[in-house]
């Protein structure tokens, strides 16, 4: 081990969570109170509004992960 880490030398792992910050977890928080509110007492527009949420917070933390996978 000692003799790799002198020829090729030592490379820390990228964060791989360091995409996800205060917007990503703002919009889980968000979905996931609709979520509870939806399976509490099902109604078609606790629903729709559930999946809008969801289709918001699928975007923003996909685009968050993307953005870091350009920059690495």
């Amino acid at each position: 081990m000692e003799a790799e880490e002198h020829t090729i030398g030592y490379q820390a792992k990228p964060d791989r969570m360091g995409w996800f910050d205060d917007e990503c977890h703002k919009a889980l928080q968000e979905k996931n109170a609709a979520y509870k509110k939806w399976i509490d007492r099902p109604t078609t527009t606790k629903r729709m509004e559930y999946e809008r949420l969801r289709k918001i917070a699928h975007k923003i933390c996909n685009n968050r992960k993307r953005h870091m996978w350009i920059i690495i």
